[in-house]
């Protein structure tokens, strides 16, 4: 790796580059962008269902979260209020175990909220609280710095913190990887004695309808606006979580107040479950359907690569889609990001077209 390093810093030092596109901000491509962004080289983060210029304050394609309410605003209001309803449909069919555009291109086998078995909730039942793990294999800075240095030592920290509190602790495997992490999270398991390691095919529908939960822990996952939507808080283990511009969950800045934010996390419920849902629809479409997407046709792409998304069907269905008007487009939309030096280009994909948004 420091070799690496030293390789890209002399090719910066030794040639004249203009600008360097990227398909990762992290891993150890991650390097390159850094190095070019602290000589004042233009950086683009490009994907097939993103475009990104990343600076200095956001040299991560995962940052900038703080803007979306701001951003949300600046949105003609009739476009707004298209933008909820289309978000609030995608986000409800989730719930109801149809899957969603995250879990679509993330990979996953079944949607995290699949309605598998529930059984009535006991009143009685013992008080809860879910930990919804990462993946310990991937990159764990994906949004920069945690409270944590990594999820290991979150979650040594919680077992810790486990024994002086009177709840039952269920462990979620992030759905994934399961495989891969069980065996790192079987030495917790024997160590806290009051950690419980739910089933493989527990979806949140089952753990929300079998369990008396009452607070959910995430370093910066998605249960941060899923759960609030059942009246149930979040706290984050991240100041630079996805959720951080909006209210609906806790945001603490220290670890000190983490600690106490779980032990006092009965008096953190909700009762603007309104407020929250409206935060939470506007939240869901700048997060997950407001990016500009390549192919253009965002909602038939979708559909037709499924399991394909990260295949060479990808140039298959390029290809079959191309024509020079299309071309053209994406040309004049490209070329007008890049003369804005905004840090996201965000798109409008109600239609059939990817059409990047214009602010008022």
């Amino acid at each position: 790796m420091v070799l690496l390093f030293f390789f890209w810093f002399n090719y910066f030092k030794n040639n004249s580059v203009k600008s360097v596109i990227i398909s990762h901000s992290v891993y150890s491509m991650g390097i390159v962008p850094r190095i070019a962004i602290s000589k004042n080289i233009r950086v683009f983060n490009l994907g097939m269902s993103y475009c990104y210029s990343l600076n200095k304050k956001n040299y991560l394609r995962l940052s900038g979260f703080e803007k979306y309410p701001n951003n949300f605003k600046k949105i003609k209001k009739l476009v707004k209020k298209n933008l909820i309803s289309f978000s609030k449909k995608n986000l409800l069919k989730k719930l109801e175990g149809e899957g969603s555009v995250n879990e679509i291109l993330s990979n996953l086998d079944v949607s995290v909220f699949k309605k598998t078995t529930s059984k009535k909730k006991n009143k009685n039942q013992e008080k809860s609280i879910l930990i919804a793990l990462h993946c310990f294999t991937d990159a764990v800075h994906a949004y920069g710095n945690n409270l944590f240095v990594d999820h290991y030592e979150w979650l040594e920290f919680l077992g810790k913190l486990s024994k002086d509190l009177q709840y039952k602790w269920l462990i979620k495997i992030h759905p994934t990887q399961y495989d891969l992490n069980s065996d790192k999270i079987n030495h917790f398991i024997k160590k806290y004695r009051k950690f419980s390691l739910l089933k493989k095919n527990s979806t949140h529908n089952d753990i929300i309808n079998n369990n008396n939960i009452i607070c959910a822990l995430t370093v910066y996952g998605s249960i941060g606006h899923e759960y609030p939507l059942f009246n149930i808080p979040v706290i984050n283990a991240s100041k630079n979580n996805p959720h951080k511009g909006y209210s609906f969950n806790l945001t603490p800045k220290s670890i000190k107040e983490y600690k106490q934010l779980i032990i006092n996390c009965e008096k953190n419920k909700s009762n603007n479950v309104k407020k929250n849902k409206e935060q939470i629809f506007e939240y869901y479409y700048m997060r997950y359907l407001s990016e500009y997407f390549f192919l253009d046709d965002f909602h038939s792409c979708l559909k037709f690569l499924g399991k394909n998304y990260k295949t060479s069907s990808v140039f298959k269905l390029w290809m079959e889609k191309f024509n020079n008007k299309i071309h053209n487009k994406k040309i004049i939309e490209y070329n007008n990001f890049i003369k804005t030096k905004k840090f996201r280009m965000i798109a409008n994909n109600i239609s059939k077209t990817s059409e990047p948004i214009k602010f008022n």
